[in-house]
């Protein structure tokens, strides 16, 4: 889970690196949060990508959680 949170974080390697292309072979939700937000001054839509960004790893949290049992109680024979 940690792993698939720092992927959604990862911002800095694709923007400076590659800008989001060639195309948008490494576009993300983050570079694309960054350039409607700063590129566009789009800041609505910016920040309903990071309200997006944040469900799904709410969502992906959750059913991470429940699929691996973690803090099920385990109970008696």
């Amino acid at each position: 889970m940690f792993r698939t949170i720092w992927t959604f974080n990862t911002f800095e390697e694709i923007y400076l690196l590659t800008r989001g292309g060639p195309g948008t072979s490494t576009f993300n939700l983050a570079v694309y949060a960054f350039e409607q937000g700063m590129a566009n001054l789009r800041l609505g839509l910016a920040a309903a990508t990071g309200v997006v960004i944040i469900v799904l790893l709410l969502a992906g949290s959750i059913v991470d959680v429940r699929v691996s049992g973690f803090g099920a109680e385990e109970k008696p024979a």
